[in-house]
């Protein structure tokens, strides 16, 4: 792995480490709303990430669900 990734990679890991930290010392019926959307964004980042790998891996035609909503209970799929 290039030096470059692996910096980004653990540019990656810290944020992670330093966003968890700080939503958990948030109060859960107070910012329901704003934890409930940060974890969608949370999600869709690790999809992403996920995507990303892949495509680093040289891996194709995977699937990958992706939930549009939590609400809407319905699940697409991307083909790399």
């Amino acid at each position: 792995m290039s030096l470059l990734l692996q910096k980004l990679y653990r540019y990656h890991a810290w944020a992670n480490i330093d966003l968890f930290d700080k939503l958990g010392t948030l109060d859960e019926e107070k910012y329901e709303t704003e934890l409930h959307t940060s974890s969608r964004l949370i999600n869709h980042y690790h999809v992403v990430a996920e995507i990303f790998a892949a495509h680093l891996s040289g891996m194709q035609n995977l699937m990958y669900p992706i939930t549009r909503s939590i609400r809407q209970h319905s699940t697409i799929y991307v083909r790399l």
